[in-house]
């Protein structure tokens, strides 16, 4: 009896599925790359949010510098959210 290779024996796992490595990678990054778009859209929305309130509390205090920032930090995210929203639409 001989022992097998890390490679040999991955080689007769995917002999019945058929399918090439490649393959197999392609098709588990599609399915993290769909919960991974998830989160991010989340995540900047969460960021969006909180960069809007930031920048009225801070205008409302009457810290321009402040409110200056987080104002431009909240368009960033709007328009990072609004490529995104493009670039998922044309895919």
């Amino acid at each position: 009896m001989t022992l097998l290779g890390s490679a040999e024996v991955v080689q007769v796992l995917l002999a019945p599925l058929s399918l090439s490595l490649f393959e197999l990678r392609c098709l588990l990054l599609s399915l993290m790359d769909h919960r991974l778009r998830q989160y991010s859209r989340f995540g900047l929305r969460a960021l969006r949010i909180g960069a809007s309130t930031l920048a009225l509390v801070a205008l409302l205090r009457s810290e321009w510098a402040a409110g200056a920032g987080a104002a431009f930090a909240w368009f960033l995210f709007v328009q990072v959210e609004r490529r995104w929203t493009d670039q998922s639409e044309s895919d």
